[in-house]
C-alpha cells in the first residue's frame, strides 16, 4: 500500500522538490540583495533575520503565481506526464518563468540604488529609454551578467538532479484528482499569502519589520506582479470628506489686494541634486560653489524634501503639485490623462508663454507627453537642439551647451514666460564632456564630479542670463528631482535623509533672501510661486505656499508604504496601521522606533496621513484635480 501511495504521489513530490529549488533561489537572492544594498537597511541582526523569515511568505506567493502552469502540468492526472516530450515541455515552462525571475531580481541588485524601492511594473512604461539604458547598464554592471549566468547554471544542475523517470504504474484517477483539488486549493492559499480576507499586498511587508527593511522582505517578481495591470487606487474613507478636506485642502484661492505680478518664472530641476552636495547646508565645503553663492542672494529652504525617488515622480510634484503616493508614477498611471492644472497651464491662462527644456532624447521618461497634458505649450529636447556634436553618448545634450541654448531660446521668447529647465549630466553614468575631463576633481563618488560640472554649467547660464533684458524680472526656483543612488553620509541613507534636497527661490535684486527652516516639499513649489506672484484665482494643489505662515507643514512620501513627517518626527504608515515613529532630527539614522512611547505623535501624524490618502485617492479617482 505504501509503495502504491509513493507511486501515485510521485509527481506531487517531484513538484515540491522543484519548487523548493526556486524557494532556495529566492533566499540566496535575498542574501545577495542585502549584501549589495546593506547600507540602507536597519543593521540589527534580529531585524535582518526577521526580514528573511517574513520574506518567505512573499516568495511563496510569487513562486506560485509565476509557476502556475508548471504546477498544473505536474498535478493534472494524465498519462502524458510520463512522455518525454511532455517532460521537456514542462522543463521549458519552468526555465522560462525561472529565468525571468532571476533576470528581474539580478537587475534590481543595482537598480534598487537608483529607484530606492523594488522595481514595479511601471518601469516597462519607459520603453523608449530601454536601448541606451540596457547597454549602459550591462557595461557598468557586467558582474551582474556573471551572477545571472551562474544562477541559471545552478538552477539547471539542480533541476537535472530531479529528472528521474517514474515507475510505470497505472494512474489512480480518483486519488490523483483528489490530490489536484486539495493541493490546488493549498497553492491558491499560498498565492494569496494565507487565509486573510484579501490577498497579500506590498504594504503588508511593513506590518512585521522595521520600515527601513520593507524592501528586504519583498522580492522583485512579487512587486512587478502586484503592480501589473493595476487599474488604479482604491477609494478609502478614514473619516468624513469634510474632515479630510480640512486636514488637506487642495482647492486654493488667496484673496490678495496686491496686483498680480507678471514676472517671468524659470524653474530649474537639477538631476540628482541632493542636499548632501550643498556646502551651505552641511558642515563641509560641498560640490556646488556657484549654487552656494547664489543661495546667499535668495531664499534657501534648509529643510526641503522630494516627494519621490525618480525623475518621473518629481516632474508632476514640482510642476503640478501632485505627490507620488502610489506604486505607479503619475506619468505612467491610469490617471495620466486626468484634467490637471500646473504652473504652466495656470500662467499660460494669464498670458504667459510656457516651455519645458530637457536635453534628453525626446520621449524619455514620458516627459513630453506629460508636459502637453499639463498645459505647457512648447517642448525643447535633443531633437530641437539639433546638434549631435554635443550629445553625451548616453542621455542627451551636455548641460553646459544645452543651458546656453536655453538662455538664448528664452531671450527669443516674448515676456512674460514660464520655463522649466531639467538638467541631465549628473545622471548615471556620470560622464563629463571630453573638454572638461580633468576640470572637476569631485570626491569619493563619480557623481560628485558631474554635480560640480552641472554647477559650473549653471554658473555659465546665469552669467549669460544676467546680461539679458528679461533677467531682472524673473523669479528663479532651483531644486533637485531626487537624491542619487550613493551617498557618503549616513543621514542621507535614512528614511528621511534619502529625500533631502535643496530648494532655492531667487529674484535678482529683491528682498527675497534668507532661510526658510520649516519642512518644505516639492509640491509646495507651485503654490509658493503663485503666492509670490499674488495670483488670486482658484487652483488645485496638494502642497502649500511657504509664504503662508498659517499652515502646519508636513512632507509626504510613498515607498513600500506611506511616510509623513513634520519638523521633528516621521511616521511610517502601511495604509492600515502605523508601523514606526522616529525623531529624525536627533535620531539621524532612524534607529529608534518611538511608536509605543509617543502615542500622541503617532496619532497626530497618522490622522494627517490618512487625510492626505483619502483626499489624494478621491481626487485622482474622480478626476477632481482641476
Amino acid at each position: 500500500m505504501n509503495e502504491t501511495i509513493l507511486h501515485q504521489t510521485f509527481y506531487l513530490r517531484l513538484l515540491f522538490k522543484r519548487l523548493l529549488i526556486v524557494l532556495a533561489l529566492f533566499t540566496v537572492y535575498r542574501a545577495l540583495f542585502y549584501v549589495f544594498n546593506h547600507g540602507v537597511f536597519a543593521d540589527s541582526t534580529l531585524e535582518i533575520i526577521a526580514a528573511f523569515i517574513y520574506g518567505i511568505r512573499f516568495d511563496i506567493s510569487a513562486i506560485i503565481y509565476f509557476n502556475f502552469l508548471f504546477i498544473f502540468l505536474h498535478l493534472i492526472p494524465i498519462p502524458l506526464r510520463d512522455d518525454r516530450f511532455y517532460r521537456l515541455m514542462t522543463k521549458i515552462v519552468f526555465h522560462l518563468s525561472t529565468v525571468f525571475i532571476i533576470l528581474v531580481s539580478v537587475i534590481d541588485l543595482e537598480y534598487f540604488k537608483y529607484s530606492k524601492k523594488r522595481t514595479t511594473y511601471d518601469v516597462f512604461g519607459m520603453s523608449s529609454d530601454w536601448p541606451q539604458l540596457l547597454l549602459q547598464y550591462l557595461k557598468d554592471f557586467w558582474y551582474l551578467v556573471l551572477i545571472l549566468i551562474g544562477l541559471i547554471i545552478i538552477i539547471e544542475v539542480l533541476y537535472r538532479k530531479t529528472e528521474r523517470r517514474p515507475a510505470s504504474v497505472r494512474i489512480n484517477y480518483l486519488f490523483q484528482s483528489a490530490l489536484l483539488i486539495i493541493f490546488g486549493a493549498a497553492f491558491i492559499i499560498g498565492a494569496r499569502g494565507g487565509f486573510q480576507l484579501k490577498p497579500i499586498k506590498m504594504s503588508d511587508a511593513a506590518l512585521h519589520v522595521n520600515p527601513k527593511n520593507i524592501s528586504l522582505v519583498l522580492n522583485t517578481p512579487f512587486t512587478i506582479m502586484r503592480t501589473y495591470g493595476r487599474k488604479g487606487l482604491a477609494e478609502v474613507r478614514y473619516m468624513s470628506d469634510d474632515q479630510a478636506a480640512m486636514l488637506v485642502p487642495i482647492h486654493k484661492r488667496k484673496n490678495s489686494e496686491a496686483t498680480f505680478r507678471k514676472m517671468n518664472v524659470v524653474i530649474i530641476i537639477v538631476e540628482s541634486l541632493s542636499r548632501e552636495f550643498i556646502g551651505r547646508l552641511n558642515r563641509y565645503p560641498g560640490y556646488t560653489p556657484f549654487l552656494d553663492s547664489l543661495s546667499y542672494h535668495g531664499l534657501i529652504c534648509t529643510n526641503a524634501y522630494a516627494n519621490g525617488t525618480r525623475s518621473m515622480e518629481a516632474v508632476p510634484a514640482i510642476l503640478a503639485s501632485i505627490p507620488n503616493l502610489m506604486d505607479d508614477s503619475y506619468i505612467f498611471s491610469v490617471y495620466q490623462s486626468n484634467a490637471i492644472n500646473s504652473i504652466g497651464s495656470i500662467l499660460r491662462d494669464q498670458g504667459y508663454n510656457t516651455s519645458f527644456f530637457h536635453g534628453g532624447t525626446n520621449g524619455t521618461m514620458g516627459f513630453d507627453s506629460f508636459i502637453r497634458l499639463a498645459g505647457f505649450e512648447k517642448y525643447y529636447g535633443r531633437t530641437e537642439y539639433g546638434n549631435e556634436n554635443d550629445y553625451d553618448g548616453y542621455w542627451g545634450i551636455s548641460d553646459e551647451e544645452f543651458l546656453q541654448y536655453t538662455a538664448m531660446k528664452l531671450n527669443e521668447t516674448s515676456e512674460p514666460f514660464c520655463a522649466t529647465i531639467f538638467t541631465l549630466s549628473s545622471h548615471h553614468p556620470y560622464s563629463l564632456p571630453p573638454k572638461h575631463a580633468n576640470d572637476f576633481k569631485g570626491g569619493t563618488m563619480p557623481i560628485q564630479r558631474t554635480i560640480m560640472y552641472t554647477d559650473y554649467s549653471l554658473k555659465k547660464f546665469f552669467e549669460t542670463a544676467s546680461s539679458l533684458n528679461w533677467y531682472d524680472n524673473t523669479l528663479f526656483v532651483i531644486t533637485g528631482d531626487h537624491t542619487p543612488a550613493e551617498t557618503e553620509h549616513p543621514f542621507y541613507r535614512s528614511q528621511v535623509g534619502m529625500y533631502a534636497l535643496p530648494i532655492i527661490f531667487f529674484h535678482p535684486g529683491s528682498d527675497l533672501t534668507g532661510t526658510f527652516e520649516s519642512v518644505v516639499q516639492q509640491i509646495d513649489i507651485m503654490p509658493s510661486i503663485l503666492d509670490y506672484l499674488h495670483y488670486d484665482n482658484e487652483y488645485t494643489a496638494f502642497g502649500n505656499s511657504i509664504f503662508d505662515t498659517s499652515k502646519h507643514r508636513f512632507v509626504y512620501n510613498f515607498l513600500d508604504g506611506y511616510q509623513v513627517f513634520s519638523d521633528e518626527y516621521a511616521l511610517s504608515f502601511s495604509g492600515e496601521t502605523s508601523t514606526g515613529v522616529i525623531k529624525y532630527e536627533s535620531d539621524s539614522l532612524s534607529a529608534i522606533n518611538l511608536i509605543k512611547s509617543h502615542p500622541e505623535v503617532s496619532n497626530r501624524l497618522e490622522k494627517q496621513m490618512k487625510g492626505m490618502i483619502q483626499v489624494y485617492n478621491r481626487a485622482l479617482i474622480h478626476n477632481e484635480m482641476k
